[in-house]
């Protein structure tokens, strides 16, 4: 059984690390003959692109009862 959220947080999940990607573009002053020579980002650059690796790692919610056990309806066991 499919989670009926589960597009919609991912659509969300994909604009976040878009918006923040975008953001960290923005910040990037680097010329583009500096990034041939290989200068590395800011560090306030670096850590945006990082935030944007976590918010791509983010998985979706699980159901779960209270002992921690997922929720599988409809499954044959």
């Amino acid at each position: 059984m499919t989670d009926p959220y589960g597009h919609g947080f991912k659509s969300a999940r994909e604009l976040a690390r878009t918006a923040v990607l975008d953001l960290a573009e923005q910040h990037d002053r680097r010329s583009a003959e500096q990034v041939r020579e290989g200068l590395s980002p800011s560090q306030d650059v670096r850590r945006l692109h990082q935030a944007a690796d976590r918010i791509a790692n983010i998985r979706v919610p699980r159901r779960e009862a209270r002992s921690g056990v997922p929720i599988t309806k409809g499954q044959d066991r």
